[in-house]
């Protein structure tokens, strides 16, 4: 079945007017937990930008998450699914309207409900506690590095929802933790054995050493500065320098990690071609 642009819009428009209900109650849900959360951090600590910042971050990737785990949710059961399978549309506009929903249309109703959030409690936070600070608006470089987030988070949170028939959330949200912490394993024992490697013999009789601290994948490392205090004996001074890797490095990996997000596409798009046969 070739995609069609008109069944795309009536697919559209029926996932829209079925969760029509679910869809506003989880406006007001998010709106009313995000006002929570934030006039409670403002009666702790504050509400300064980074704390805006962070929780606008934390909050697009993890309530987008959520929604995007129920939109393949009638093929979890077998009459949902049956009756799912009569439409007349294919795994291609399937696929698009999934794609348009949790990487188009709900990050930008995300900010939406977060940016009138974040004005009442600035603006309370100032009457309340006298602080003064601006208003976090998503015209940022975070705001982008929100939605790659987002996009990678997606990637992964659309075919678990078509691969597992039961608790595909929860099984989903093992995955992604288990691949996060394989990528951070990864990558720091890479960037440590660089270092090993690259380390000449006299590197010891010197009376500075510098050792691996931490990495930012495949981006820059960061170096722990120690000094000698006695024969092969160093203290670290508590001095941490960070160094680019190349571009040589940098750019393929990128890359790189933009095929991850259309590599998993392809693969939900098959398992949903294979429903339908």
């Amino acid at each position: 079945m070739k995609f069609s642009f008109r069944r795309f819009i009536y697919l559209l428009r029926l996932q829209l007017a079925v969760n029509r209900k679910l869809y506003l109650l989880g406006i007001a849900s998010i709106a009313g937990i995000l006002l929570a959360f934030m006039l409670f951090l403002s009666y702790m600590e504050g509400l300064n930008y980074n704390s805006q910042t962070f929780m606008f971050m934390i909050g697009l990737v993890l309530s987008s998450a959520v929604f995007g785990s129920t939109i393949f949710k009638q093929f979890s059961k077998k009459e949902d699914r049956t009756m799912a399978l009569m439409l007349p549309a294919s795994a291609a506009e399937r696929m698009a309207v999934a794609l348009l929903l949790v990487i188009v249309i709900y990050p930008l109703v995300y900010m939406l409900i977060s940016v009138p959030c974040l004005m009442i409690a600035v603006y309370l936070d100032l009457h309340w506690n006298n602080n003064v600070n601006a208003v976090f608006l998503p015209n940022s470089i975070e705001t982008l590095y929100a939605f790659i987030a987002n996009i990678l988070v997606q990637s992964f949170v659309l075919l678990g929802a078509i691969w597992f028939r039961k608790q595909a959330f929860v099984k989903t949200v093992v995955l992604l933790f288990v691949t996060f912490f394989m990528f951070i394993l990864l990558s720091n024992y890479s960037g440590e054995a660089a270092i090993r490697r690259h380390r000449t013999a006299d590197a010891f009789t010197k009376d500075t050493l510098y050792s691996y601290s931490a990495t930012n994948p495949y981006y820059y490392i960061r170096l722990g500065k120690a000094v000698k205090v006695r024969e092969s004996q160093f203290e670290h001074v508590g001095t941490d320098y960070g160094v680019a890797l190349p571009s040589s490095v940098q750019i393929p990996f990128l890359l790189s990690l933009g095929l991850v997000p259309l590599f998993l596409w392809g693969v939900t798009w098959m398992k949903i071609r294979e429903q339908q046969l």
